[in-house]
This record gives C-alpha cells, structure tokens and sequence, in this order.
C-alpha cells in the first residue's frame, strides 16, 4: 500500500508581493519617525554643549575679574583684539571696527582650561564644520598658523571644527544678551521665512562677516530679518547661549525676539560667527 505523500506549501508570487508591499510600507511608516527621533536626539546633545560651554564662560569669568574672554586683552590671556565688538565703526560693510587680526575661535582657545573638551565645540548635526576636534589643537581649532609669542592670531585661512557663534558684547550684567549659539543664522527673510544662506566668518576665502545686530534683525525691512537657515544645523530652528547661562530651543519667531532682548544694553552688539 502506497502510503500518500505530504503536500509542499510554498508562498504563491502574489501572496510574496503583499508581504513585501506591506514591508515596504512599515518601511515608509517608521523611518520618518526615526529620522524624527534621530533630529531631537541631535537637539538635546546640543544644548548640552551648550550649557558646558555657559559653565565654562562662568568659570573663565571668576578667574578673571569677572570679565569674559571678549572684554579681556590677549595679553592678559584673553581675545578681545580677536574680536568685533559692536558699537564702533570703521569695519567695512557693516560699521565694525576689529581692534586686531579678526579669529573669533580664539575665544574657544582662551578658555581651553575651562572646557571639558574640543568635541563641545561641535554640533552633531553640524554638516558645515564637517571635523570634530579630539584635542585643543590651535590650527585646526582657529583654523590658523600658531602664533608666535603674544601675536595676534592671524585670520582664518583653513575651516575650523567650530559650530557657535561668539556674542562679543555679552555681558553678565545683561542675562538677555547672547553668548553664543548655533551658526546657521543668515538674513534676507520674510518675517517668517527661513534663510537661504548663513552668515559666515571673516576668513580668506569668505569675508561676510561679523555682524551687527541691526534692528531690521527683528522687526524687518523688505525681506532682510535674521532667520535660522533651511538646510542647515537644525534647520528653521537653532538654540541660543544666554549670558544668564540658560539655552533657549528658538524658533525663526522666537529668534527674533531673543535678538531684540538681546539689544538692551549695547544698541548693535556684535556676533562674531567663525568660518
């Protein structure tokens, strides 16, 4: 007697294109979600650095008289020549005068004894500082030859692994002014528009900058308020360093406001943005 053979089953060709259809579809369902998950995570690092780097401007500031690097000579150790300073004149293009030779990273040198490390210096979402620092090396920090003694460091000529700005003109005495932030911020924006292009640092090759904060900044002229950039960072948004040590997630909206607080004690204070 011929015992009956057991029937194989198998995945019929339409019955393999639902499955991958509805993998596909998982697929498009999820990776928005973690992309989403991936961009706060991005957030949240950053606004940690940034808060190491208020507590480092806070501990620099007790070792010297209360004063933050911007307000301190290089030859006491800090980077006021290095930087624009707001209020003054004569800088072409936008009515800043630089005491020395313009490198707004050197503030981030100065306060190396302070800072736990280079790496706070970079945004994990940063894709225009593309390098992370692993030490307080000086060319690849400020983007510049060493110096020699108490020279000024020159202007960048090379990028730097530098993703926030400098607010040169922050002072302890006014919590609302800006210390510092992330760099995607650029102008020729609608009120509630992004920019199109950052602004970038005085450097050989990419001389726009600093800049100013004019009041059409935050209340508008035509097409010219200060906006985070579209493509950049964190993208239409961007988190700021207040003097009072807190950082602030902004919106384009919110941004505009932080900037117009950020006027009270110097009329045009200078941000220093580092190529």
């Amino acid at each position: 007697m011929t015992t009956p053979r057991k029937s194989k089953t198998a995945f019929t060709l339409i019955e393999l294109l639902v499955v991958l259809a509805i993998i596909a579809l998982l697929a498009a369902t999820l990776l928005p979600a973690l992309a989403s998950t991936a961009t706060k995570t991005q957030k949240i690092y950053c606004v940690n650095n940034l808060k190491q780097i208020g507590l480092a401007f806070r501990n620099w500031e007790s070792l010297h008289g209360g004063k933050y690097p911007m307000d301190v000579s290089y030859l006491q150790g800090g980077a006021s020549e290095n930087l624009a300073h707001g209020g003054t004149a004569t800088f072409t293009q936008n009515g800043i005068q630089v005491g020395g030779s313009y490198n707004a990273a050197v503030t981030w040198l100065v306060m190396s004894n302070v800072l736990s490390s280079p790496k706070i210096l970079s945004c994990p979402a940063d894709d225009i500082h593309v390098l992370t620092a692993s030490n307080w090396n000086f060319p690849q920090i400020a983007g510049c030859a060493i110096p020699s003694g108490h020279n000024l460091a020159g202007s960048q000529t090379s990028q730097s692994c530098i993703s926030y700005f400098v607010g040169a003109d922050a002072t302890e005495a006014d919590p609302q002014s800006i210390l510092s932030g992330d760099c995607n911020i650029g102008s020729g924006a609608t009120q509630s528009g992004a920019a199109g292009l950052r602004f970038a640092a005085l450097s050989a090759t990419a001389s726009t900058g600093p800049w100013e904060i004019p009041q059409n900044a935050y209340t508008g002229n035509g097409n010219t308020y200060w906006s985070w950039t579209a493509n950049d960072l964190h993208q239409k948004s961007g988190n700021l360093l207040l003097a009072d040590g807190g950082v602030q997630q902004t919106t384009i909206s919110s941004l505009h406001i932080y900037l117009n607080n950020a006027t009270n004690t110097v009329t045009f204070p200078a941000i220093n943005f580092i190529w």
